[in-house]
């Protein structure tokens, strides 16, 4: 949804064929980030295995 409102807009401001591109940057500049976040973040997963091992510990 929001590559198609980036587009809309971009697309009367630049050529289309550069909207297109500058679009599909930005999807893979998110893409890579999310895909960061998700190696660095702890999930809720995670938390409770390690509050498992905290509790096995003790």
């Amino acid at each position: 949804m929001f590559d198609i409102q980036l587009f809309q807009i971009l697309k009367q401001k630049i050529e289309e064929q550069e909207a297109k591109a500058l679009v599909s940057f930005v999807d893979g500049k998110t893409k890579d980030n999310n895909q960061v976040n998700l190696n660095i973040l702890a999930t809720k997963e995670d938390i409770f295995k390690l509050e498992v091992k905290i509790a096995d510990a003790k």
